[in-house]
C-alpha cells in the first residue's frame, strides 16, 4: 500500500511539473500588428501600381533540409509585410475594385 501511495505522489509531482512547463509555452504574443495596419499597407501598394492592375504575392515555400527533416519555416518578407500571415502555401492577390460592367 505504501508503494502505491509513493507512486501516486511521484506521478502527481511529474504531472504538476509538466503542467507548469506547458503553461509557459502557451503564452500568446501581445505585440502583434493590427489588421488595419496590414490593410493600409495593401492599399498603399494598390495606389502605387495604379487602377487597372493586379499584383500577386506568394508565400515562401517549405524547404527540406534532408530526406525527412524540414527547415524551420520562415515566411517571405514581402508577403508577411502585407498580410502578417505565417503559413506556407498561400497567395495574396490585389486588384482594383473598379466595376467595368455598366449594366450590372
Amino acid at each position: 500500500m505504501r508503494k502505491i501511495f509513493l507512486l501516486a505522489v511521484c506521478f502527481a509531482t511529474i504531472a504538476s511539473a509538466q503542467q507548469d512547463s506547458l503553461l509557459k509555452y502557451l503564452q500568446y504574443d501581445t505585440d502583434l500588428i493590427s489588421a488595419a495596419t496590414y490593410k493600409e499597407r495593401r492599399d498603399s501598394v494598390m495606389k502605387m501600381i495604379g487602377q487597372d492592375a493586379a499584383a500577386v504575392f506568394y508565400s515562401a515555400p517549405e524547404r527540406m533540409r534532408n530526406g525527412d527533416v524540414d527547415y524551420l519555416y520562415r515566411q517571405a518578407d514581402n508577403f508577411y509585410y502585407l498580410t502578417g500571415f505565417t503559413e506556407a502555401n498561400a497567395m495574396l492577390i490585389l486588384s482594383s475594385e473598379r466595376n467595368s460592367c455598366e449594366k450590372c
